[in-house]
């Protein structure tokens, strides 16, 4: 038995389930045995020669006995007596018996390795589906066994030929018959051989006439014709050819030829001598039966014709064949009336059934002869029903083969050295916009996106210089309307008949998931706003341009830029005019800095230009040149015209490596106050000596304000909606708590503006103590407020995850009852978790003990999200505005949401969608099963009056407190 194709079926079971080892056994045919021989073994990477080991004390002694067994771990313990177990140090084990479809046990397919193996469902899914593959291909074998053993010692002549008339096939019947040996015809035509030489002209125009139109009265029944033996006498032969279909085409020809000599001359007797008749039907090999026409009594029937029917010929003679429920009244009315019509009757199919009712396929010839004075029917029967259960079972194995094939959601090709396509399945062929029969025969290079052939050429060769391992790698292809798929592509070398090499390609459609790694990628290094480098890739390609200098002096220099009165416009027309100014700043920076120079927005209004072998001199005059450019654009919102400003804080760079990413932006942070503080709207170029004026003043400007507003009172709490998306859950409220500072002047400060300060300088801690206490003490004073009301999320800063005073304080206030714990929900943004995990989860862990919830804010934004979600024991996670929206526009965007809320629900979390701005994204966060959504169209945040905390003795003045007051809308920002 060829071994090939268990060989290919294990090769590929080690690449779906990459175990270390891998085996498919044939159990012994017809009995029970002691041992098993294995037909295709993979151990360590290779695949070693078959064995034969004991089946006694094993775990695959059960499996042979028709039992699926898995051991997940400890498979040695189990069965301490299996020596090869020990061997090969085997912890995991799956064993499927391999099941023929009459169900006898064909053999098993068992997988191993030396860790536990997990996935229990689905690795026994995919064995018992290569199991079925084995099965269908133990039984082709024993059916072409079965068939070679038939043709070989079959009376008839076996003829097989070619769609070109040439033979492929020749048994030793037909050898006897022709006097031709196999040598002699194989590859040649058969009408050279058999055919007389004033019929070739007719034997090729029919051969023709089935190429061209897929139909003759050849095909499919029995003809008789004079045949020419090699001697060059003729004799007549009966003939049945039936076509060989491949996609709907035929591709061979096979053909049973017998000859009629001796058949003829019987019949010759028969007319002469009713005892040579009677000699005549003894001999036959087949059964021969002579019946009335008129009543349908049998008058005669040889002995072939009693060891048929299992009748007794004294059961037969006078009786009918309806009598006998032989055949159907269906089946002789069709041949009596055949008979009738035409006097002969030749090559006809139908059923017998035997007198055990055991039915039979039989292949009858009948002819109308006179014999003493009646009208009798003799007709030959052939029984053929080993032959048709060879061809069904042929033809079940092969449709069973090109079903796996053909609809495996993967693309099959067949190449061989040339990268000439052998074959490919109808799913790889549809999927690149082709038809089977217009891939094959043609260069697989075709389709391989220009760009990379020369690459995927070298990687074939390789496969064929290293033939025993698989190859992996990813690659373009072209589809025949142009558009280009991104495919992962795995391949082995196989031998085919005759030790031709080929190698079979598994290509998987990667293109989505190609096209989303590379907006990942882009999102991680990139703002969402202007589209320019963030912060992140920025000081990446800074500690790059540090660590690759080679100390040659070269120099280089960084801008940091900050807008002067951005505030004024974010405030007067609200954040979309904010974000069109930062758009078009972005689009009007790109204009003045090289091509090799990285620009990037580093966060809120601030940029940053990273000039690469830039000198000092040529770097002012680009700085100079971006704030002139500043000064020149005049901002346009609706009927208002704005101009602004911009104040640059630039620092050399030298290659020398003295200096770290980290010192270098915190310099160009303080020239670029420094800046600011000697009027705004100027460059001031990086000086040691004054870097503290400038840091000391910034510091303690921010200082000032934020505790000035907490001394004085002039910090606001907002509540922004969170609405739940399920009608069972929509009366309950939510809300999230948002903090608004009041300046000097009465204008509403948002938290953009002095969050990131206060996270600077440390006063973050302060602002959070006030928002909690602010929120706790509101929420005490409205006791009606609690029934209805299910969390208030109030926001975390990372300061206050490390904080220990600030916990105790918030467990010491919780176990004063006057709220309870159950209403509170903590937010803490996933980079914050992330950067202090082992922190964040002792503060969660603290405070979900007394029963408070925890949210993951701005989920999805960071790298590193899903892995380490599973450490956070966090409530609910808000997916990150970002990808919200823009979901209805952007697909990228749609997945990230769809990703997040299902890993979210199958790790038992609720979600939150943020920035729900329109009609159209809430109604597609419902069908995505979304939770709960925020954002202005679920509600605006609105301020709430809660009772004054005292920071300080120091009173408000009188003057600022009377001052009118200005509220424009409000926006949650980071």
């Amino acid at each position: 038995m060829d071994n090939t194709f268990f060989k290919e079926l294990v090769g590929n079971l080690v690449f779906v389930v990459k175990t270390k080892y891998v085996l498919i056994s044939r159990a012994a045919e017809g009995k029970v045995s002691d041992f098993i021989d294995t037909v295709a073994f993979w151990s360590n990477g290779e695949f070693v020669e078959n064995i034969r080991y004991a089946l006694s004390g094993t775990p695959c002694e059960d499996v042979l006995k028709g039992n699926v067994r898995f051991y997940s771990q400890g498979i040695q313990a189990s069965f301490p007596d299996d020596e090869e177990l020990k061997k090969m140090n085997v912890e995991g084990y799956l064993g499927c018996p391999i099941i023929s479809s009459s169900g006898y046990i064909l053999g098993h397919i068992a997988i191993l390795d030396t860790i536990p193996l997990e996935n229990e469902q689905e690795l026994i899914t995919i064995v018992k589906a290569f199991a079925s593959l084995a099965s269908s291909e133990f039984e082709r074998n024993q059916a072409e066994e079965i068939n070679r053993i038939i043709l070989k010692n079959s009376f008839d002549a076996f003829v097989a030929i070619n769609i070109k008339g040439k033979v492929t096939k020749w048994n030793k019947q037909a050898e006897k018959t022709f006097g031709w040996s196999e040598d002699e015809v194989t590859g040649k035509a058969l009408d050279q051989f058999i055919i007389p030489r004033d019929k070739k002209s007719a034997h090729r125009k029919g051969l023709r006439r089935v190429l061209d139109t897929g139909s003759s009265q050849l095909l499919n029944r029995r003809i008789e014709f004079d045949a020419q033996h090699r001697d060059g006498h003729t004799f007549p032969v009966e003939l049945a050819i039936t076509p060989v279909h491949s996609n709907n085409k035929i591709i061979s020809f096979s053909a049973f030829i017998r000859d009629l000599s001796d058949w003829k001359k019987q019949e010759a007797l028969l007319h002469t001598s009713e005892e040579k008749f009677s000699k005549a039907l003894d001999v036959s090999p087949d059964a021969v039966v002579i019946t009335r026409l008129a009543d349908g009594k049998i008058l005669e029937a040889n002995d072939a014709c009693i060891k048929l029917t299992g009748y007794q010929r004294e059961e037969l003679i006078g009786k009918t064949t309806l009598e006998l429920n032989i055949y159907s009244d269906v089946e002789r009315e069709r041949v009596v009336s055949m008979l009738k019509e035409k006097g002969k009757y030749a090559g006809f199919e139908s059923t017998l059934r035997r007198k055990n009712g055991e039915v039979l396929n039989t292949l009858s010839s009948a002819v109308v002869l006179e014999i003493k004075g009646e009208l009798c029917i003799f007709a030959i029967i052939h029984d053929i029903t080993e032959r048709i259960k060879i061809e069904i079972a042929l033809k079940g194995s092969e449709n069973r083969f090109r079903a796996l094939y053909d609809a495996n959601p993967a693309m099959f090709f067949t190449i061989d050295q040339d990268n000439t396509i052998i074959s490919v399945n109808e799913f790889g062929a549809e999927k690149l916009g082709y038809r089977v029969n217009e891939l094959i025969g043609y260069s697989k290079m075709d389709i391989i996106f220009s760009e990379d052939r020369e690459d995927y050429r070298n990687k074939v060769k390789a496969c064929f210089l290293d033939s025993k391992n698989t190859h992996n790698w990813e690659i373009r292809k072209v589809k025949n309307n142009g558009s280009i798929i991104w495919s992962r592509e795995s391949a082995r070398v196989i031998n085919d008949i005759g030790d031709t090499q080929t190698l079979l390609i598994v290509s998987e459609d990667i293109t989505d998931a190609h096209k989303l790694s590379q907006q990942l990628s882009y999102q991680a290094s990139h703002d969402a706003l202007t589209g320019l480098v963030n912060r992140r890739e920025f000081e990446i390609r800074l500690e790059r341009l540090i660590h690759e200098g080679d100390g040659s002096g070269e120099e280089h220099a960084l801008c940091y830029l900050d807008l002067d009165q951005f505030k004024v416009i974010n405030d007067t027309c609200g954040h979309l005019a904010g974000d069109e100014l930062l758009r078009q700043l972005g689009e009007l920076f790109k204009s003045k800095v090289r091509k090799k120079d990285t620009l990037a927005r580093l966060g809120g209004d601030e940029f940053g230009v990273l000039m690469e072998s830039c000198s000092l001199d040529q770097a002012q005059r680009v700085a100079h040149d971006l704030r002139e450019l500043v000064e020149e654009f005049h901002f346009v919102w609706t009927d208002k015209r704005f101009s602004i400003g911009v104040s640059i804080g630039l620092v050399p760079i030298d290659d020398s490596g003295g200096n770290t990413a980290t010192e270098i932006l915190s310099a160009a942070d303080a020239s670029c106050y420094a800046a600011k503080d000697a009027g705004r709207n100027r460059v001031h170029v990086y000086h040691p000596e004054d870097i503290d004026l400038a840091v000391h003043r910034g510091k303690m400007q921010w200082v000032s304000r934020i505790n000035h507003a907490l001394e004085e009172d002039r910090f606001r709490l907002y509540l922004q909606p969170i609405v739940s998306l399920s009608e069972e859950d929509e009366d309950k409220k939510r809300y999230e708590c948002l903090i608004r500072m009041i300046d000097e002047d009465g204008k509403i400060i948002l938290p953009g503006a002095f969050l990131p300060a206060a996270e600077r300088y440390d006063l973050s801690i302060k602002i959070d103590r006030w928002v909690f206490d602010s929120v706790y003490a509101w929420l005490a004073k409205r006791p009606g407020k609690l029934k209805g009301l299910t969390h208030c999320s109030v926001n975390l800063s990372g300061h206050s995850l490390s904080n220990e005073a600030f916990l105790n304080d918030i467990v010491n206030k919780l176990d004063e009852e006057n709220v309870p714990p159950s209403n509170i929900c903590f937010e803490i943004t996933e980079t914050v978790a992330i950067s202090r995990l082992s922190n964040a989860i002792r503060f969660m862990e603290v405070l979900k003990d007394k029963g408070c919830f925890f949210a993951l804010d701005d989920f999805g934004s960071g790298v590193s999200s899903f892995g380490y979600l599973k450490n956070l024991p966090v409530d609910y996670l808000k997916i990150d505005g970002m990808f919200v929206r823009d979901m209805v526009n952007d697909p990228i965007d749609l997945a990230m949401v769809r990703s997040i809320n299902e890993i979210g629900h199958v790790m038992g979390k609720k979600t939150i969608a943020e920035f729900v701005e329109n009609k159209e994204i809430l109604e597609r966060l419902k069908e995505l099963g979304v939770d709960y959504a925020q954002g202005y169209y679920m509600g605006k945040p609105r301020a709430v009056k809660v009772p004054v905390l005292k920071f300080s003795n120091r009173k408000r003045s009188k003057k600022k407190a009377n001052k009118k007051k200005r509220f424009a809308r409000t926006r949650k920002t980071d």
